[in-house]
């Protein structure tokens, strides 16, 4: 099952990348045409949308690698016990927060998709595509806490403290 999960946090990274790369080229060749006087129509709404689906979609692949922000000034403070109570209530606190949102992405995503919500812009974009990768970067997200809050009650490592680690040791 772990290994499904990390295959599935893998793939969600990789079209977080496309959408990286997506949102560059638009970008790019909007800033390129303009002395043409060449548009591209809707280049802001694609690279709006990108953006927000390649942050969603890279949220569970940068905490599992240790890439997000984690301040640790308070539990450098505590005895291994005590920071090992605070990891797990950390984790599933986050992980409480990450179903209510991603119980709310469902909603929205399902409303526009029923109700053929479409964005303002040039293009009309169905609003239920680019809301799809918040629910799913949410939803993976989910899935790594509760992972890593189950590792951290039976004793193990959360995958943030492995890459960490690995990190540190990588660097030496």
């Amino acid at each position: 099952m772990r290994k499904i999960l990390h295959l599935t946090i893998g793939a969600a990274a990789f079209l977080a990348c496309l959408l990286l790369a997506t949102m560059v080229v638009v970008t790019f060749a909007t800033i390129a045409l303009r002395p043409f006087e060449v548009l591209i129509p809707g280049h802001e709404e694609i690279a709006t949308f990108a953006m927000v689906g390649m942050a969603f979609l890279g949220l569970p692949y940068a905490y599992r690698t240790g890439a997000h922000v984690r301040v640790e000034t308070l539990l450098n403070q505590l005895s291994q016990q005590n920071r090992a109570r605070m990891d797990r209530w950390c984790v599933l606190a986050a992980f409480v927060i990450c179903v209510a949102f991603a119980y709310y992405a469902f909603w929205l995503v399902l409303d526009s998709y029923v109700f053929g919500d479409v964005s303002e812009g040039l293009l009309a974009i169905p609003r239920w595509i680019p809301q799809l990768p918040i629910l799913l970067g949410l939803t993976l997200f989910g899935l790594a806490l509760i992972d890593d809050f189950l590792v951290l009650v039976r004793g193990g490592k959360a995958s943030f403290e492995i890459a960490q680690e690995h990190g540190a040791t990588q660097a030496e």
